[in-house]
């Protein structure tokens, strides 16, 4: 994890730039749905990541810190393992 502006801390593997968007894979479990239908036609890693996001409070059945940026991240690979969400990054980045 990379502290940034003192507030904001990231991910070592996603840029806050970075673009996930849903697939026509559709998850069987609800909460897996209700993350990818959030995530819709595109959303960054910002927004994903932004405390009290949607993905953060109500996209993740189990206990959780909502707060925490590697559980954040865990589900985030999930999701594309299963290829219910793609990933893209700018060139530039």
């Amino acid at each position: 994890m990379v502290l940034k502006n003192k507030k904001q801390i990231m991910s070592d593997k996603y840029k806050l730039t970075d673009l996930f968007i849903k697939t026509s894979t559709v998850p069987t479990a609800p909460h897996n749905r209700f993350r990818q239908e959030w995530i819709g036609p595109g959303k960054t890693y910002e927004e994903i990541s932004k405390p009290g996001s949607f993905y953060r409070v109500h996209g993740i059945a189990e206990a959780h810190d909502p707060s925490d940026d590697l559980f954040l991240d865990k589900h985030l690979n999930y999701d594309l393992d299963k290829k219910y969400l793609r990933w893209y990054r700018l060139m530039d980045d």
